[in-house]
């Protein structure tokens, strides 16, 4: 049997103020990948594919490159 535990919004907030900037970005990224994936359900196909590209994000080289910048 798999155990799963379940955590509240302000487990999850305060472990999350406690990320390095990288794993934050990341995090986020996920995040919006999967709140993506959530909406894409309910939207013409079209969309959905679009959504889906824009939630990706930009390249992580170009990011770091506008970071430097």
């Amino acid at each position: 049997m798999i155990s799963v535990a379940i955590i509240d919004l302000d487990q999850l907030l305060n472990g999350v103020t406690q990320l390095e900037t990288s794993d934050l970005e990341a995090f986020v990224s996920q995040a919006s990948l999967i709140l993506a994936q959530r909406r894409v359900a309910s939207l013409p196909e079209g969309e959905a594919m679009l959504l889906q590209k824009i939630n990706l994000g930009i390249p992580e080289n170009t990011q770091n490159r506008y970071n430097e910048l």
